[in-house]
Parts: structure tokens; C-alpha cells; sequence
């Protein structure tokens, strides 16, 4: 049976740019005996991950973000090289995430200080205004926003000689141009409240229920949430996506909204985007193979001509970088560049180049 959660889902620390580091503990860990360079910068890079995310010192538990977390951005491959050193420490819980003990107990200590310091913050500032004088401004205050100015309050701002007019039938008729809202013409009948005009504006709800602001924000995305068959075609269509490519989509953007703690009143079109986007994505990563040269009967594999080789080689005994589409590099014993191409370049069959030898004058 997974454990609880090491830490709230209201947890959160994105506004501490700092993060305590328990030397004495990092020094006598066995991360620092056992795991390789590489695999303690990516376990550090996560532990740096895990203290801004929601809730704090947990990441997701999906390869993909983890990779990139952990400084090798989609290669991961490379991150599956170190990926049980880099998690040293951290556990799976009952929500799916990965929390690490230590940086949660830093998390909950900074959570709890964050709290008393609001909490001393709220009572100061209490004292300093006056408590009942204060209680009373905020109290005016909120009548003045929802158009209900009592007579009292009028007749201090207007005087006294437009007593007469403060009880008339047109006791307030205001228009706000941000919200276009008409307070009632009579005193009997009491404006509605801004729930309800939010929600009516919205069109989120029947007209007359109140809608609290959070709607206005969005949800999170369900755990279960899945594109209906109208919206499947949508995408197929528009951005020539096929059955296979949601299946592995889906996953990813489950786990992105996840990361960012995303809110939408929309999920639909909120996916509609992220399908846009990854049409972007591979129309550029498509983009340079376009040009690559075909052979004659290979289909759509290239298949590199001498020129090619030639041109690749050169490259590579310049700069030490090697076409992708050419295949494994030098350094592979499965690189099908020709010998003599590589010899032409100053590279022997191992792959190593050959550096100039300088000259050392007298």
C-alpha cells in the first residue's frame, strides 16, 4: 500500500526562491558515494524541481518530465542511464506523485513559517488601524461597491441640504462601464448581488444562481478526462493527427496540465491548443529531412550518396558533430561511412580525428 502524501495539496512554496539545504546530511548520504557526476546533478536538479512544484517536494511520476526536470530535456534514454541514483530518496505516494522525505520536511517547515508570519502580519496591522474603527471603513466600503449607499453615509458626503433627494424614488442608479451594472431605481428593491451578475454576464449558469469567482478561474483537469469522438475528428482533421498520435499524445498532456497545475473552464479547446502546438512542433522537426536527398527504389529512407559521406565526414573532422539521418557516428563500429572518406578527413576507423601537431620554433 503507497503512503500518504509527505506534504498538503495546498502546499505551496513557488514564491521562495530559496530553498534550505542540510549540509551535514547531503555530506553523509550515500548519493554522494554511490551515484556518478552525472547522476547527482540530475538528483539535485530535481530536488531544486520538486521544491517549486504543487504540492512542494514532489515531481510527476512520468519519464518524459522527469528527463526534462532533470537537465536532459527529451533524451531520455540518457536520463534512464541514471534515473535510479537521481531518485535516491524519493518515494511514490497514494496521488501517483514522487515526494523526497527530506526536502518535504523543509518544505512543511517553510509552509508553517510563511503561515505564523501572515498570521503576526494580520494581527499588527489590526492593531494599527483599530480594530471596530476599521471593521466599519471595510463594512462602508463593500456597501459603496455594490451600489447600497446607506442615507447616512450620503447625507455625510452630500450635506444636508440634499436630505430631500437621498429619499426620493431614484435613491441610486449607477452604471459601471467595466461591469454594466444598473442598481435597482427604488430603495425596496435591493440590487442583485455580483454573483449573480457575474454569472449572468458569463453565461455560465441559469440566470438568478450564484456562482462563486473560483468558476470564473476554471478546474483542474480530471484524472479521467479523455476527447470525445466529435472533438477526435476535429483534431485528425485540422492538424492530421492520427488514431496512434492521440493515444501517445494523451499521456503528455495529462502530465504537462498536471506539472503546471493548469486551470480551464474549457478542456476541449484547451486540447485543441496542444494539438495545434505539437502540428507545429513536427512541421518543424520535418521540415529539414524534406530536403534530404532519396535514392531510387529506398522509399522515404534516406540513403546516403558519396557526396553525402563526404560532406558528413568533413563536418565531423571539423567540428566533431554528425548528421543525425547519416546514421551512427564514427565512433560506432555500426557507422557505415566508407574508410577512405574518413581517411580523407584526417579520421581512422576508431573514429578519432586527427589533430594538427604545431610546430615549436627555436
Amino acid at each position: 500500500m503507497k503512503p500518504d502524501p509527505l506534504t498538503p495539496p495546498d502546499c505551496d512554496l513557488r514564491d521562495f526562491s530559496w530553498m534550505p539545504l542540510d549540509v551535514v546530511r547531503l555530506r553523509d548520504s550515500d548519493l554522494t558515494v554511490l551515484a556518478s557526476g552525472e547522476a547527482f546533478r540530475a538528483a539535485v536538479l530535481l530536488w531544486c524541481a520538486s521544491w517549486h512544484q504543487m504540492p512542494a517536494a514532489s515531481i510527476p511520476n512520468d519519464e518524459r518530465i522527469l528527463a526534462k526536470l532533470a537537465g536532459y530535456g527529451r533524451d531520455v534514454e540518457s536520463w534512464a542511464k541514471v534515473r535510479d541514483d537521481a531518485l535516491h530518496g524519493f518515494v511514490e505516494c497514494s496521488d501517483g506523485r514522487l515526494y523526497h522525505p527530506v526536502v518535504a520536511e523543509k518544505a512543511l517547515e517553510a509552509d508553517d513559517h510563511r503561515k505564523k508570519q501572515r498570521e503576526r502580519t494580520l494581527k499588527a496591522t489590526e492593531a494599527r488601524r483599530g480594530g471596530k474603527r476599521d471593521d466599519a471603513r471595510n463594512d462602508d466600503r463593500i456597501e459603496y461597491r455594490n451600489g447600497k449607499r446607506g442615507d447616512n453615509h450620503n447625507k455625510k458626503r452630500r450635506g444636508a441640504r440634499n436630505e430631500g433627494d437621498l429619499t426620493g424614488p431614484n435613491l441610486t442608479k449607477t452604471t459601471t462601464e467595466s461591469s454594466e451594472r444598473v442598481t435597482p431605481t427604488t430603495a425596496d428593491e435591493p440590487p442583485a448581488p455580483p454573483s449573480e451578475t457575474l454569472s449572468a454576464k458569463a453565461g455560465e449558469v441559469p440566470e438568478g444562481k450564484p456562482v462563486s469567482t473560483g468558476s470564473l478561474i476554471g478546474k483542474p483537469l480530471p484524472s479521467d478526462w479523455t476527447p470525445n469522438d466529435q472533438l477526435c475528428e476535429e483534431v485528425k482533421s485540422t492538424f492530421g493527427m492520427t488514431d496512434a498520435d492521440l493515444q501517445a499524445e494523451l499521456p503528455a498532456f495529462h502530465a504537462l496540465n498536471a506539472q503546471r497545475g493548469t486551470f480551464s473552464n474549457n478542456w476541449d479547446s484547451t486540447f485543441q491548443l496542444f494539438c495545434k502546438r505539437w502540428k507545429e512542433h513536427r512541421d518543424k522537426q520535418a521540415a529539414p529531412r524534406a530536403q534530404l536527398n532519396r535514392m531510387p527504389g529506398s522509399g522515404d529512407r534516406f540513403v546516403p550518396g558519396p557526396a553525402d559521406w563526404d560532406k558528413a565526414a568533413e563536418l565531423y573532422g571539423k567540428t566533431g558533430r554528425w548528421p543525425r539521418e547519416h546514421g551512427p557516428d564514427p565512433m560506432s563500429p555500426a557507422c557505415k561511412c566508407p574508410v577512405e572518406i574518413l581517411r580523407k578527413h584526417g579520421i581512422n576507423e576508431k573514429g578519432e580525428r586527427r589533430i594538427p601537431s604545431r610546430k615549436v620554433s627555436a
